[in-house]
């Protein structure tokens, strides 16, 4: 019912906003009939005399057929599993190719065929109030039709999903402007011939030039088939396909309407002069007007292309405009009197899977945006739907090394891979940034902001890397072993200068921010330097973690790990007390007393932090440990709002993470909360309870049920990370000269509690998901976001901040993903069976053992030697039962997987062919049931004035 009430409010949006945009319309009409009576009446004659006639609905059902079979039916409409209009905008300007001159064979052809031209031209009207008269009845006629194939497209999008309405509207917008435009030049088409079959071909003929310039380059040289491709329709029409309205796109059509109208009044009043004594010199004065004012078209075109003076995006998700933060960033680039020109070039393969679709119409978009911002200091060139081994894909490799990427993909519910070209270089002068790979998860404006920004930046900003043992300078990481440097150091060096900093000595080099990861790894010496640089005043970034998983650091409270190697080990060096930064900054890790520790007071233990909340069901089996943190997470504010480095965020996952305690009492303190757990779900462990230890001295982490034993919940919320200002009193502040690092300056951190956040795996993640799998696609995490932004605040950069927390919110194909879902919780409920009939395995087999073991126990009869045989042979028996059981289980998962599998592609293909089908019969029948009555009415209506002999 929901779904229903949902579809029924979607329709009525379309019709309302439909109304709106006729209501000016018909005021329009209104204002012709009273001051251009004659073109109303020309107007009302031909419009009616279409709609009386059955032949009309015959084209009508043509087109409706035709857009919502272009729409629908190509494969690549469920591959790309959006809830829009893509695959018709693809060909829409050959579709009109066909109905466009259905429309205007019949305007003037006709009335000369059937002798009525004449009549026409002496009613008393002039020129213009015929031509007039006639473009408007075609407009008319047109509009009508696509109303038709509008309310039809979107009652089948509904059905499949929810569709963008401001996408939409924006769609067909653009359809209604390249339709009146090539009307205008069909007519001039139909003033040619007395012919209705030769005003059809000459319609086609005039019409293929705006439409076929758009492939120029395959025969003309690039530079001057790229000139003329922005004079074709396909050209002007990306902004509408975007669903951004656009002055350069609305004057081009304007353009062509204008001058065509003016060519039909030309031809119309050639009886004038035609035959007279001047007639031939009249025809050359004419075609010198017509040229003339095309070139006028042109150079009005042209200007409006370089003049902006409106872009306006309609999309509801806001799809098609880049944000305020990189609106400005592109102007001041193009405002900058020294800069260079900025070249920009896409290259984008065709067939794209499912997962990238999305990406191309935002990358198009963004694009397309920074273009028209940048004007003439941003040079533009997309090569979209190259081959593999095209020209344009060997030119990507050769100059920038975007190269050929192997894609894991599902098409219709199978799993496979296809190579995929999706990358985009930037140049200016000498400097030169390439994003050699768009993947699934890297968001699109950022990337184009930071290389944007990379190639016009003259000076960068220095990023000191503190070394300590969690070797954020170590080559390699998870999915790249091979990388010179950690991922997260790769995107730094993009808009930083990075310099390794080393605390042996006093650190006297000013950085514009340090980062420093497990601090308590330092020795005490080494520690005391790190203070003296935070007291100094140099912004700092923090992260301490009590439990590293992903880095080689030993936790805050365990000791220094020994070197060597096994025959000469070296006895650890003895940490720091960390206490004292903690004291510095006013806060404490969440700690018990008693449990053991190094660095803590009193031998303390720093905890790790749970919570029981996982926004992914399917991945239920994960540990409390994993913490994800979202604003439905039980937190009063889950990310702050009052912080530009959390305010927007909307997914993270900490890893094993601390909690801080604010302990400062300094009036002249900030301790601003950035991302904080919920109160009621969460709780603490002790180090030691994460860690389970094989025989053979192997230590691997607990599983969830293991842990949850040990996990202590408490009824507070967790500060995970906190941003700590600490201003320095006046007297020092004037003094700033002879400050010394005990007096101190301002003090600026940002304080973690999990170095893991840092980890390359979420950098990986975010770059290429299809790496780790379907099942890490689904995560959309803020987690490298949020480290930079870290960053970039604490070094007063906030260019990218707003940037990097912008998400585009893409409307999919419900009903194929309904199946998708039901899929994937059948999958983890089968995965859930398993393992509860495993530990239903083992608690049996477990049960008979211990029986077993109390029956060698009692007997009295069988010796020690004996009943440590019986005791072998029995746990070797129950282990090989348990293990081909085991076997047995995975076999019967596995088995359960493919037939779910099978089962959902099986239902994916019935709803796709089901809806297809529905898409190219269903759209035509209101036309049809239309034309049926129109004929059977006329046919009434003639045979009321037949005498009733007459009749057979």
């Amino acid at each position: 019912m929901e779904r229903f009430s949902d579809r029924f409010t979607a329709l009525i949006t379309l019709l309302g906003i439909d109304l709106l945009f006729l209501v000016p319309l018909v005021v329009l009409l209104g204002v012709i009939y009273v001051w251009k009576k004659p073109a109303f009446a020309v107007l009302k004659r031909n419009f009616i005399a279409y709609f009386t006639n059955p032949t009309g609905y015959v084209f009508l059902c043509l087109f409706v057929a035709l857009t919502s079979f272009a729409a629908f039916w190509p494969e690549e409409f469920f591959n790309a599993n959006l809830a829009n209009l893509d695959q018709l905008n693809r060909v829409l300007p050959t579709i009109m190719l066909v109905f466009i001159p259905a429309i205007t064979m019949s305007i003037w052809a006709e009335e000369r065929r059937q002798g009525t031209d004449e009549l026409l031209l002496t009613i008393p009207a002039d020129d213009l109030d015929i031509v007039l008269g006639k473009y408007l009845a075609a407009a008319a006629i047109f509009t009508v039709s696509l109303l038709f194939s509008q309310i039809s497209n979107f009652l089948v999008l509904i059905n499949l999903g929810n569709p963008d309405i401001g996408l939409f509207l924006g769609n067909y917008f653009g359809y209604w402007m390249v339709g009146l435009a090539m009307l205008a030049v069909g007519m001039v088409a139909s003033f040619l011939t007395a012919n209705l079959t030769v005003g059809f071909v000459l319609g086609v003929v005039f019409c293929v030039p705006l439409v076929i310039v758009a492939w120029a380059e395959v025969v003309f040289p690039e530079a001057i088939g790229r000139a003329l491709g922005k004079f074709s329709i396909a050209y002007k029409f990306q902004d509408f396909e975007t669903g951004v309205i656009s002055f350069a796109s609305v004057v081009y059509f304007l353009v062509i309407i204008v001058t065509m109208l003016y060519l039909c009044m030309v031809l119309i009043g050639r009886r004038h002069w035609s035959g007279g004594r001047d007639g031939r010199a009249m025809g050359g004065h004419y075609v010198v007007r017509v040229i003339a004012l095309l070139l006028i078209a042109g150079s009005v075109s042209v200007f409006a292309a370089h003049r902006q003076l409106f872009r306006r995006d309609v999309t509801s998700e806001g799809l098609s405009s880049l944000s305020a933060s990189s609106v400005a960033l592109v102007k001041n680039v193009a405002d900058a009197t020294d800069q260079y020109l900025i070249s920009i070039e896409a290259f984008i393969s065709r067939d794209l899977p499912e997962q990238f679709v999305q990406k191309r119409f935002d990358l198009l978009a963004a694009l397309r945006e920074i273009n028209a911002i940048g004007g003439d200091k941003v040079s533009l060139k997309i090569y979209d739907g190259i081959d593999l081994y095209s020209e344009q894909a060997n030119r990507a490799e050769m100059l920038y090394g975007i190269e050929r990427e192997a894609v894991e993909t599902t098409v219709r519910g199978a799993r496979t891979t296809q190579n995929v070209i999706f990358g985009v270089a930037f140049k200016s002068g000498q400097e030169r940034a390439v994003i050699p790979f768009m993947g699934e998860s890297l968001p699109i404006e950022y990337e184009l902001m930071r290389s944007l920004a990379t190639v016009t930046q003259q000076q960068r900003m220095t990023i000191g890397v503190l070394e300590t043992d969690a070797a954020l300078m170590q080559a390699g990481s998870f999915a790249r072993p091979d990388a010179s440097e950690r991922p997260l150091i790769e995107e730094l060096r993009k808009q930083y200068e990075i310099v390794r900093v080393r605390a042996d000595a006093p650190i006297t080099k000013n950085f514009d921010v340090l980062l420093a990861v497990q601090p308590s790894s330092l020795t005490e010496p080494q520690l005391q330097n790190l203070l003296d640089v935070v007291r100094r005043g140099t912004p700092t970034a923090i992260f301490e973690d009590p439990f590293p998983l992903l880095f080689p650091a030993p936790g805050t409270s365990q000791p220094k790990r020994g070197g060597g190697n096994m025959f000469m080990p070296r006895q650890p060096e003895q940490k720091g007390d960390i206490s004292k930064l903690w004291d510095l900054l006013g806060v404490n890790l969440v700690s018990r007393i008693g449990l053991g520790g190094v660095g803590m007071p009193g031998g303390g233990q720093t905890l790790v932090v749970w919570q029981d909340y996982n926004p992914h069901p399917e991945d239920a089996e994960v540990q409390n440990e994993f913490v994800w943190i979202t604003p439905n997470c039980g937190a009063d504010e889950a990310f702050s709002a009052e912080s530009p480095i959390s305010s927007r965020l909307q997914k993270m996952l900490f890893l094993y993470p601390g909690g801080l305690e604010d302990t400062g009492s300094d009036l002249d303190r900030q301790f601003v909360p950035l991302v904080t757990t919920g109160g009621k779900n969460s709780g603490t462990v002790p180090y030691d309870s994460c860690l389970t230890t094989t025989p053979f001295g192997q230590q691997l982490l607990r599983s969830r049920d293991e842990m949850e034993l040990d996990e202590v919940q408490t009824i507070n919320e967790f500060t995970l990370a906190a941003h700590i200002r600490i201003e320095a009193p006046p007297s020092q502040e004037d003094d700033a000269e002879d400050a010394t690092a005990d007096t101190g300056r301002n003090i600026n951190v940002v304080l973690v509690a999990d170095i893991d956040t840092l980890s390359g795996f979420f950098f990986e993640l975010r770059a290429r998901n299809e790496i780790f799998g379907e099942r890490f696609s689904r995560w959309q995490l803020d987690n490298v976001p949020f480290v930079l932004n870290i960053l970039d605040t604490l070094a007063d950069d906030d260019r990218f901040v707003d940037i990097r927390k912008r998400r585009h919110v893409h409307r999919e194909l419900a009903a194929v993903q309904r199946l998708t879902d039901e899929a994937k919780r059948a999958r983890s409920d089968a995965r859930k069976q398993a393992k509860q009939e495993f530990k239903d395995l083992l608690y049996a087999e477990q049960k008979e053992l211990d029986q077993r073991l109390d029956e060698l126990r009692n007997d009295q009869e069988m010796s020690l030697r004996e009943k440590e045989e019986k005791l072998r042979i029995l746990q070797t028996s129950i282990s090989d039962r348990i293990s081909a059981r085991k076997e047995s289980l995975d076999r019967e998962e596995e088995k359960r997987y493919r037939e779910i599998d099978n089962q959902m592609a099986a239902q994916i293909h019935q709803v796709q062919d089901n809806y297809k089908l529905l898409a190219v019969l269903l759209p035509p029948i209101p036309p049809l049931i239309i034309a049926i009555w129109v004929f059977f009415f006329r046919r009434a209506q003639e045979r009321e004035s037949v005498a009733a002999s007459r009749l057979v």
